[in-house]
């Protein structure tokens, strides 16, 4: 399946190309291709190729209405057991696509994505800026919808291959923007994730699609997505859990001071320490209690307690120091310094737990 838009001075050199990968491995296949009534008239090119080449199936859309639903219709009108998706332009490579039949085949796995960011991966020719929105994207990913990170390193692949019994009903998916793989890792439960890397390609027809309005798609699709899959019930409760923390903390101190007669710094690790203590613990049996009963022998609650320990020093680290550069390099006041400090350190705390300490292990299929 291929989406397009204003890609005519590649579409006819994919399609061949992808013919001749897939015809000299002996596969049967065809290619569907939905447009979104290019201007440069894309769509009547493909439509060209299909009057000569039964295997060649074209969808002109309305409008320009999003790669994602472009995959869902071009899909929906697929015969195959194998579905894949690839972009118009060169930058995936048509020859991963017998890495990713493979990996379905002799790994028996459900879902391959080709991956930029496992050994063997890698971009061509971004600049740093597109490094960093990328990245910006996949950590974004990982903090929205936890464990995604330990299944798959490569979240915003938009090239892989699925089996179509192994996916949850199409008619179930209702992806925005253009990420339509991280809405079938939300919604399918599949049993095994393989990832095979390939070298993401500069563009040499054309020009890139992403945008502002692309940013602003991916990121409601992300809170629709954690909504859905309630990342923000489990974040209102580990909020929830910090504001007790908050109150233990303040009691513990105040206990270690006027009655255990303590010296101050040890009475503020202490009472730090049980606050940490009774965060854990509260997250442990209702925030990630879905999580703890999967493995919920005292090995793991002890390696669980030490990691969120690790993490809290870490978000107190980065506390401190968000308060010193607001309050001294930004010259903003301390009490709305303070808030900024809490608030970032929060999500760090948040994101970093969820993802490691209470990940789902035994979701954890790459």
């Amino acid at each position: 399946m291929i989406p397009t838009y204003n890609e005519r001075d590649n579409i006819i050199a994919l399609i061949e190309s992808v013919h001749k990968v897939l015809d000299a491995a002996t596969l049967a296949h065809e290619i569907i291709i939905v447009d979104d009534n290019s201007p440069d008239g894309t769509w009547q090119i493909a439509e060209q190729a299909a009057v000569l080449d039964p295997r060649i199936k074209v969808v002109r859309r309305g409008g320009r209405l999003g790669l994602a639903t472009a995959a869902v219709e071009g899909w929906k009108i697929a015969q195959g057991e194998f579905l894949a998706i690839m972009d118009g332009d060169f930058q995936h490579p048509p020859g991963t696509l017998l890495s990713l039949f493979n990996a379905l085949q002799s790994c028996e796995a459900d879902v391959a994505i080709a991956s930029r960011h496992i050994d063997g991966g890698g971009i061509c020719g971004w600049s740093l800026h597109r490094y960093v929105v990328s990245w910006a994207g996949t950590l974004l990913a990982a903090w929205f919808l936890p464990g995604i990170l330990a299944r798959v390193r490569d979240p915003l692949s938009g090239y892989f291959m699925f089996r179509r019994s192994a996916a949850p009903p199409l008619q179930d998916i209702a992806p925005r923007g253009y990420k339509i793989l991280l809405e079938l890792l939300s919604k399918g439960r599949f049993r095994l994730i393989q990832e095979v890397p390939f070298t993401f390609m500069n563009r040499t027809q054309g020009r890139s699609k992403f945008g502002l309005y692309q940013s602003y798609e991916f990121l409601l699709h992300l809170l629709i997505l954690a909504w859905q899959e309630g990342s923000f019930v489990h974040f209102i409760k580990y909020c929830t859990t910090g504001a007790i923390g908050v109150a233990v903390n303040v009691s513990a101190f105040n206990g270690f001071i006027h009655f255990g007669q303590f010296p101050l710094v040890l009475a503020g690790a202490l009472s730090v320490q049980v606050a940490i203590l009774s965060n854990f613990i509260l997250n442990e049996f209702w925030t990630f209690s879905q999580y703890t009963r999967l493995e919920p022998s005292l090995r793991h609650l002890l390696k669980r307690c030490v990691s969120f320990n690790i993490i809290c020093l870490g978000g107190a680290v980065m506390n401190v120091g968000i308060l010193w550069g607001t309050v001294n390099l930004l010259g903003i006041h301390p009490a709305i310094g303070i808030f900024i400090a809490v608030g970032l350190s929060t999500l760090w705390n948040f994101g970093i737990s969820a993802n490691i300490t209470w990940i789902p292990h035994q979701q954890n299929t790459r």
